[in-house]
């Protein structure tokens, strides 16, 4: 596993969780919202290419 990008996808997931967190407070005006929970899910993307990509596995050896 790629330490760096595993580290950066650990790094999003946590701000994304606490995006999220925010998102839920009912005071927020309809326009924030929608905001925080646009970035939240850019972030929770990004995490997931990140993951995707410092995962080394062996793909079909013959």
């Amino acid at each position: 596993m790629n330490q760096p990008k595993a580290l950066i996808g650990s790094f999003t997931q946590a701000i994304d969780t606490v995006t999220s967190a925010i998102v839920s407070i009912p005071s927020l005006s309809d326009k924030k919202q929608f905001a925080l929970d646009l970035w939240g899910n850019v972030l929770q993307a990004t995490e997931n290419a990140l993951e995707a990509d410092a995962e080394t596995t062996d793909v079909l050896s013959v």
